[in-house]
């Protein structure tokens, strides 16, 4: 075989088809014609399948696709190989070692990426050897966007004094117990769009006694997004001057820590349409009267944010899935 030929080392690039020349020698002794026997292998440096597909990153969104090509048989001159590829991957370049460079589109958010590998010479071939003339690589593959999901504090702190009485009727909301207010903001990534998200933002709202624990009196959000909680905004009218009688209660708990994954919870569901920007506001207040009657020394409460993508295709890393704030 000769020295590759690489002057000319691929031709133009149509229909997102790329066609490959190795010349041969032509050399078939006493016979007239050369019988050739191609044998392709194609290999990718990525791998994926239907249950752990490959995870497209701004920072890995490059593969490889290494080609072989062997003749088991007399010389094939002018030896072809034409690859196709599927439109979420950009042609990005050949090495001379024969390893074709791709490169993700994020214009195009297929399911698979999909490489056609096909090895032909002008010399003849019997039909039944061209089956292995052609490679197919498949790899599944989902895209991570880039999305920043934030909330501006981290933790809060509630003093309650230890000779804090309860009153007979709340009248304002600042009598319910200190206020708390959560800012959620997700920021679009640079790489890939940002999907259709859902947010979802839970809090522990009564003990197990039914005893009131946090009430929302505030709700906000971008324009973007369309939210519904388990509870209207200020459901007693508290903040519209309307006076509650505080029933006389029992609070048995024992409990430090109050979450969602052992507590009843409220929630307040978020649907996100695609945004540069999304934002969602929470303010709650904690129920003195409850942690007052409550024989403990302190008391922890969980506030979890759930984050989910509603494109299968598109996914987010595992650190801006869950926010928590106590």
């Amino acid at each position: 075989m000769q020295v590759f030929d690489f002057n000319n080392q691929y031709n133009k690039i149509e229909n997102k088809i790329l066609l490959l020349q190795i010349p041969f020698t032509k050399d078939c002794g006493a016979k007239n014609k050369c019988i050739s026997d191609l044998v392709l292998n194609v290999k990718a440096s990525i791998a994926g399948d239907s249950s752990f597909p490959f995870i497209v990153k701004s920072r890995n969104d490059r593969f490889t696709i290494q080609l072989s090509i062997k003749n088991k048989k007399d010389s094939a001159y002018n030896t072809r190989a034409l690859v196709q590829y599927s439109p979420n991957i950009i042609f990005a370049g050949i090495e001379i070692s024969f390893k074709i460079s791709f490169q993700f589109n994020a214009s195009y958010l297929l399911e698979n990426a999909t490489v056609d590998v096909y090895a032909t010479s002008d010399s003849e071939e019997p039909p039944e050897t061209l089956r292995d003339n052609r490679g197919q690589v498949t790899i599944p593959v989902k895209y991570e966007v880039g999305l920043i999901f934030v909330s501006v504090s981290k933790e809060h702190h509630v003093i309650i004094a230890a000779n804090e009485t309860i009153p007979t009727a709340i009248n304002t909301t600042e009598q319910i117990g200190d206020e708390v207010t959560l800012h959620y903001r997700i920021e679009r990534g640079e790489h890939f769009p940002m999907p259709n998200l859902t947010l979802q933002i839970l809090y522990p709202d009564v003990t197990t006694a039914k005893n009131t624990l946090l009430y929302i009196t505030a709700l906000s959000h971008s324009k973007n997004a369309i939210c519904k909680s388990s509870y209207p905004v200020d459901h007693l009218k508290i903040g519209s001057g309307k006076s509650f009688v505080l029933p006389k209660i029992k609070e048995p708990t024992k409990d430090t820590i109050m979450e969602c994954d052992t507590f009843s919870c409220a929630s307040i569901n978020c649907a996100l349409a695609p945004s540069d920007i999304s934002q969602v506001n929470v303010s709650l207040r904690v129920w003195k009267p409850t942690i007052i009657k409550a024989s403990i020394h302190s008391l922890t409460l969980v506030v979890k944010a759930l984050l989910r993508s509603e494109n299968s295709s598109l996914i987010l890393r595992n650190d801006h899935q869950k926010l928590e704030v106590t």
